[in-house]
This record gives C-alpha cells, sequence and structure tokens, in this order.
C-alpha cells in the first residue's frame, strides 16, 4: 500500500512548487529504470519524473536498455516525452522521439509522434515529407502516415499517401486524416467544458452537449486533462463530479477504440506483470502450472490502490497426476514466477486446463 501511495505524495511534492533535491531525483531515476523488465513495466514512475525531474528523463540513455523491456514501457516514456513543456530539454526529448517512431509497437510510435509534435514539429514534418516518396520503404511510408495525424500538412500531401500503392499506407492516412479533424472539434469543446466547470452553476449544464460530444470525440490526452481536472479543488463539487462522468465515458469509448488500431491496444495507469507460475488453493492438493498477466493500479485521491489480471492454465500435462481437472471458483494464492512473492486472488469462473480465466486481487500486490 505504501509502495502505490509513493507516486501520489510525490505529485503532491510537484503541486506544492518545492524543488526536489539532487539525491531524490537521483532516485527516482533509478526506481524509474529498475522498474522496467523483460517481465515487468511500471508506467507511473515515468510521468512522475517527466514532471519532478525532467532533464534525468531526457539525459538518461534510454535507448540502451529499452529493447528489453515491454512495449508498454516504451509507450509510457513516449507519452511522458510529451508531459515535459518545450525548453531546454527539447532537442534531447526529439532524439528519444526520433528513435521511438521506428518502433515496431503502432502505440510506442502513437506517443513518440504526439511527442515530437510538441518539441521539434518541423522535424516531425520532415518525417512525413521524407517517407511520402513511393521509393522509401512501405514500413517508413506507414509511419509517414501515421505521424501526418500529429502535423500540418497539405491536402496534397494527405492525398499522395491515401493514394500510395500499399494498402496498410492508404489506411493510415485515411485513418490520420480522420483523427486530426476530430482534434479539431475537440480542442473547441474541451475548451468550453473546462469554462463552463470553472464557472460552475447554470454554466456546467450550457455546455453539457459540449461535454457528451466530447466523451465521444477525444482520445487519452483529452482524458488526462479531464481526470486532471476533475480534482481541481478550485472547481466546485459538482463541476468536478461532471467532469468525472465524462471521464469515465470517455474511457469506456478510448479503451473500444484503441482494439480498433492497426496493433490492438490496452492501456494501464500503474504497472504490469507477467510470467509463469503456479495456483492452488487451500486445503486442495492441486498445485496448477499458470501463465499469468497482471496489472496494478496505484489508485488516486478517490480511488485505493487495486490490482487484478489473468491467468492461462496450462494443458492437462501441467495438472499434477491423478489431480483434479478442474479449480474451484473462489480464494486461491497465486506464486509468481520468482517463487519467492505470492499473492491471494479471487477466481469467480472455475480454473480449466487451456482456459484463459480473469482473477481480482484480494490483498495488497505481492511485494
Amino acid at each position: 500500500l505504501l509502495a502505490a501511495q509513493l507516486p501520489l505524495q510525490l505529485m503532491e511534492v510537484r503541486d506544492s512548487a518545492r524543488e526536489l533535491p539532487d539525491n531524490l531525483r537521483a532516485a527516482l531515476l533509478d526506481r524509474t529504470s529498475r522498474g522496467q523488465t523483460a517481465s515487468r513495466a511500471e508506467m507511473t514512475w515515468f510521468a512522475i519524473l517527466a514532471q519532478l525531474a525532467p532533464a534525468e528523463l531526457v539525459q538518461d540513455p534510454w535507448e540502451a536498455q529499452w529493447s528489453a523491456w515491454l512495449d508498454d514501457a516504451r509507450e509510457a516514456l513516449g507519452q511522458a516525452l510529451g508531459l515535459i513543456p518545450p525548453g531546454p530539454q527539447s532537442a534531447r526529448a526529439a532524439d528519444l522521439g526520433l528513435l521511438l517512431v521506428m518502433d515496431p509497437c503502432y502505440a510506442v510510435r502513437r506517443a513518440a509522434y504526439r511527442s515530437l509534435a510538441i518539441h521539434a514539429p518541423d522535424s516531425l514534418r520532415g518525417f512525413v515529407e521524407v517517407g511520402m516518396s513511393t521509393e522509401t520503404p512501405t514500413a517508413l511510408r506507414r509511419r509517414a502516415a501515421e505521424a501526418a495525424e500529429w502535423v500540418d500538412v497539405t491536402p496534397g500531401q494527405l492525398a499522395a499517401l491515401a493514394a500510395d500503392p500499399e494498402l496498410d499506407v492508404r489506411e493510415a492516412a485515411r485513418a490520420a486524416e480522420r483523427s486530426a479533424r476530430r482534434r479539431v472539434w475537440v480542442d473547441d469543446y474541451m475548451g468550453t467544458v473546462l469554462s463552463a466547470a470553472r464557472e460552475g452553476g447554470d454554466a456546467v449544464l450550457g455546455a453539457w452537449r459540449h461535454g457528451a460530444a466530447l466523451a465521444q470525440l477525444g482520445d487519452d490526452g483529452t482524458l488526462r486533462q479531464l481526470r486532471q481536472r476533475a480534482q481541481d479543488p478550485q472547481i466546485e463539487p459538482h463541476a468536478r463530479y461532471w467532469l468525472g462522468h465524462l471521464s469515465q465515458q470517455l474511457e469506456t469509448r478510448w479503451r473500444k477504440a484503441m482494439i480498433e488500431w492497426p496493433q490492438p491496444w490496452e492501456q494501464y495507469d500503474g504497472a504490469i506483470e507477467q510470467g509463469d507460475g503456479t495456483l492452488s488453493k487451500d486445503g486442495e492438493a492441486t498445485v496448477v502450472r499458470v501463465r499469468y498477466f497482471l496489472w496494478q493500479s496505484p489508485g488516486d485521491h478517490v480511488k485505493l490502490p487495486s490490482w487484478g489480471g489473468t491467468i492461462s492454465s496450462f494443458g492437462e500435462e501441467a495438472w499434477p497426476p491423478g489431480g483434479a481437472s478442474i479449480v474451484k471458483p473462489g480464494e486461491a494464492e497465486l506464486t509468481l514466477q520468482d517463487g519467492q512473492r505470492k499473492g491471494r486472488v479471487w477466481c469467480g469462473l472455475p480454473v480449466m486446463p487451456r482456459g484463459r480465466h480473469p482473477v481480482d486481487g484480494v490483498e495488497t500486490y505481492p511485494a
């Protein structure tokens, strides 16, 4: 619980405008680096580092280690670069972004395009122009089409990408055009919604339809803004509730939208971990080998920390000789890959061979 609350405490330091001492900055950088492995990603730390120690974030040689990370960690780094205001760190942030746009994972590339649009829009525009030529490799043309969403391109340039011989490039160009058009609308609606929230009273009712449109058109950046404003104590409670309600609606729609991406994506706001472990129940001899995927949410000022995920049992060969062919619903003990950490989970459905089953954490995350 304390580990989950630490990010919140650090963000309170940010809100108080106090400067972090050098040793704490170094410790924060070290903690962020150690949280990224081939089986675990702790995404929260990148955003904290971006806001409390941006120089440390951009100067660390992440490119020397991120090939061993999960995709989620690289995506979180790309997102964090976009949280740094343009300024002294922009040149290095742009260097990292230009490396990340070549990532094989679309979600990572998308985060890199967004950060480049903030720190080096001319470089991103040049990337699009270079990638437009049909003489360049298909993968580069597809990336140019994806990036066109985040820069001002002429109708002729977009039309050229939309007429590319390769279907993947044409689809990316059409998706970029739709997203860019929605972003113009979203910026307008967001201004109206936030103005109404600050004013409160009847202004919220007057902007209600704009909020409904925002929930249908916004993306993860919109979601981040709404969540931040929903925690602003200077906004009246009923307006904060409205912003929270809009963020919930938008989150539901955005999760569905990410499934339609070229590479379907699930976004997590805390940490994830995957590996092979075992599942057992009290009073039963059966110990089953499982592959787990777990998420851990740090919580916020409203929600408590929580965790859960899915377990996938292997085939019958993973079950002990003569063991039961089913683990009944209820509380069970999940032992993680290192063999040392154990956590209590709730299985709402029977666990059977070759099945994939959701689980909920019953107690604090295995430490």
